[in-house]
């Protein structure tokens, strides 16, 4: 059995729960990061596939089983409606990336599921009517808010930062939207997750994981050494509905996306613009400035010129007006952006160890 540490027991009734008396066959936990077992759970978990047999809620999908291999993995217990539906929709993100596996890092890939064993329930009679499911774990596990904390006051971010989100949560959205025919629900700055890329000298990438679901050792302090990326990935489909239930879903996905932009904006520091001499006229051919782009944020039915869009899709508007002018601003403050990125590591592994 993997070696366990940093459990926090969940609480069910006033009673501790270990987690060993709730998890399937085949999963050692690592971490807790859970409140009350009796809405939901979620453990950091080592995966031994062969000692775990998934049963598919559909019949009619054969059970698919999983290369026998030691995984770092999410288990999470939710009550039955939720589950289901979290797990309906990580099948359809799943199903839809075989046909553009491009956008795939900004998902979780669902592992397994079942219903509790009967070793659990006869613990825990009052889960009877929950579901578990794992899923492909990010590591270290940062999510946006912790990267938020993580600034304290004292960190330049620059304007990359939220128009990197932004790009990369337009092309999340529009895939989730478009191919996969859900809405999230319910995003906001806990329900994304930071994951760290390393750059190598070669371009390929490499995520910041190991096998133990351990802090990886700290190698950002040589200047020698590459530097990383920044992936957005959304998670917590607990809320997601799909898009022909509703337009309104569509449209509530693109304002919590542009109010957690927002978020993001605020953080920047102006000062430094002006000091690294970021002229926005150098950096885009069209006459889009920082302002108005923070505008579209706080209303996404204020664009250029004050053309209302809201009868359309916000989110292809966004993009046609924005863009441009966010590809070109991250381009050009692409070195401190990276130098800044790999600051922002540092810090937050800072948090994880306390």
């Amino acid at each position: 059995m993997s070696e366990t540490t940093d459990v926090d027991y969940p609480v069910v009734d006033g009673a501790d729960v270990a987690p060993e008396t709730i998890l399937p066959a085949g999963y050692h936990c690592v971490k807790s990061f859970c409140g009350a077992l009796t809405e939901y759970a979620v453990y950091l978990c080592n995966w031994v596939p062969e000692e775990s047999e998934s049963t598919e809620l559909d019949s009619k999908e054969p059970a698919s089983k999983e290369p026998k291999s030691n995984k770092v993995v999410i288990v999470k217990f939710a009550e039955k409606k939720s589950a289901e539906l979290e797990i309906k929709s990580l099948k359809l993100i799943k199903d839809a990336l075989k046909r553009n596996p491009e956008v795939a890092g900004h998902f979780v890939s669902l592992l397994d599921h079942n219903k509790l064993d009967d070793a659990a329930l006869k613990a825990h009679p009052e889960l009877k009517d929950h579901l578990w499911f794992s899923m492909e774990a990010v590591i270290p596990p940062f999510t946006l808010k912790d990267m938020m904390v993580s600034f304290n006051g004292n960190f330049n971010v620059l304007r990359a930062l939220p128009l990197e989100f932004f790009t990369q949560m337009c092309s999340a959205l529009s895939f989730l939207h478009n191919e996969a025919n859900i809405s999230h629900g319910d995003l906001h700055y806990e329900n994304v997750l930071v994951r760290f890329i390393r750059n190598s000298a070669d371009n390929a990438t490499e995520s910041l994981t190991n096998t133990k679901g351990k802090r990886p050792a700290d190698k950002t302090k040589s200047p020698t050494n590459p530097m990383y990326r920044l992936q957005f990935v959304l998670i917590d489909f607990g809320h997601s509905a799909q898009i022909d239930e509703s337009v309104a879903f569509r449209r509530g996905d693109v304002d919590r996306m542009c109010g957690v932009t927002l978020l993001l904006c605020d953080a920047v520091k102006e000062d430094i613009i002006g000091q690294r001499d970021w002229d926005e006229t150098k950096a885009t051919d069209e006459k889009v400035t920082w302002h108005m782009f923070t505008n579209a944020m706080i209303s996404v039915g204020q664009m250029r010129g004050n053309i209302e869009i809201g009868k359309t899709d916000d989110l292809e508007e966004l993009e046609k007006w924005y863009g441009g002018y966010a590809k070109n601003m991250i381009k050009r403050q692409r070195k401190e952006f990276d130098q800044s990125v790999t600051e922002l590591l540092g810090r937050m592994q800072k948090i994880l160890d306390n």
